[in-house]
């Protein structure tokens, strides 16, 4: 059995003393933070989750989280442009016509309006050019110039867009085409009573211009 040695000599006996007055003197003068030091975080292996503390307000920061999100982001956005290229291919589409039947399959505003403007950019999507060749595919009907502009800004075209669309595609002589098949129109409906001030007021009203309302009526 290991027995210790106790030291009997004074000397000895005079260091111990001073050791043990130095240990009790500098103890308590030791910050209490240093007996707590921050440790880095740790892997919990027995379940293979990590330990580490998530970022203060409670969100993740951890980067395959972020990127996880990224990739979802991205698929997303490739998933909404080629729903668009689609549409697209089927059919000219407006920009207020297409973002809606993006948002009715699902895809939220960001992704949408990323897609929109990159399309635009490329003029893939272009809302004058579709207002032409939607009055194009009119002609042979007998709305009027008025009923036309609105029907082109309830579908999100802009006034101005559509007011040159109007221009462009109705010359003076399909406008006055156009008015001839408005008038037989209303007088097959038993309206011949019309007189011709009233009449001339009612096309204006229609959106029909001036001169070819003066056309008409010098030709009558």
């Amino acid at each position: 059995m290991y027995t210790a040695e106790v030291p009997t000599d004074k000397p000895a006996l005079a260091v111990m003393g001073l050791h043990g007055r130095f240990v009790r003197w500098i103890i308590p003068i030791t910050p209490a933070y240093e007996a707590t030091a921050t440790l880095p975080a740790t892997r919990a292996w027995s379940s293979g989750k990590s330990t580490d503390s998530p970022a203060q307000g409670g969100a993740s920061s951890s980067p395959n989280a972020n990127l996880e999100e990224s990739e979802s982001t991205t698929t997303a956005y490739l998933r909404a442009k080629n729903t668009a290229l689609r549409l697209i291919a089927r059919a000219e589409q407006c920009t207020h016509g297409l973002a809606r039947k993006l948002e009715k399959r699902g895809y939220d505003a960001l992704c949408i309006n990323t897609v929109i403007s990159e399309l635009s950019d490329k003029n893939l999507l272009n809302d004058s050019r579709f207002a032409q060749l939607w009055l194009e595919s009119r002609l042979r009907l007998t709305r009027t110039p008025q009923r036309l502009l609105a029907a082109l800004c309830a579908r999100g075209v802009d006034r101005k867009d559509a007011e040159a669309a109007l221009k462009t595609v109705f010359d003076e002589e399909a406008e006055l085409s156009l008015l001839k098949r408005f008038v037989h129109k209303k007088m097959r409906k038993g309206k011949r009573e019309e007189t011709a001030r009233s009449l001339k007021y009612l096309l204006n009203s229609e959106g029909f211009s001036p001169q070819v309302i003066r056309r008409f009526f010098e030709g009558e």
